[in-house]
């Protein structure tokens, strides 16, 4: 089961890179779906212990992908909050972070629902994390703001990983 969770997970990852339309990955809901299911298993099944580093990633970078990639808002919320409710670390990813990261972009995503779908054209693109030697962590990502617009830039902040600000 974990590893068909992880090629699942690592097939969308590298599937992201040719996707030119976003509303491409609404053919991975499922997956979506199985996703945060597993991810939500193995975090309530975890022996709990007074550190959570893995050398392993098995849940943080699945959920992050889940909750930027999938326009389910109930699944993208499910993941978002996993990722707060059991923070760890897994290689190089940081739960905590990786979940205020997420809130920050489905925040501008869904500025523009429409029937409570995020439409293709809002979709952010191209995040970039800066850090500025503080706790500090500026976020700079790309979207436009209807559907014929350029594209603009969009800015915003994670302070000491505990609160968002835009």
């Amino acid at each position: 089961v974990k590893l068909n969770f992880q090629t699942r997970s690592l097939s969308i990852a590298l599937l992201a890179a040719g996707i030119e339309n976003e509303a491409d990955f609404d053919g991975y809901t499922k997956d979506f779906l199985d996703i945060t299911n597993f991810a939500e298993y193995v975090l309530k099944n975890s022996i709990s212990t007074t550190h959570n580093f893995m050398l392993d990633s098995n849940v943080v970078y699945p959920l992050l992908l889940t909750a930027n990639k999938c326009r389910n808002k109930t699944i993208r919320r499910r993941a978002i909050s996993l990722m707060s409710k059991y923070p760890r670390r897994e290689v190089v990813w940081d739960g905590l972070f990786c979940g205020k990261l997420a809130q920050w972009v489905m925040q501008l995503e869904e500025q523009y629902l429409d029937n409570d779908h995020v439409p293709a054209w809002a979709r952010v693109r191209g995040i970039r994390v800066q850090r500025d030697g503080s706790d500090n962590v500026s976020l700079i990502c790309f979207q436009k703001t209807s559907e014929t617009s350029e594209e603009v830039m969009r800015e915003g902040g994670i302070y000491e990983c505990g609160s968002l600000s835009t």
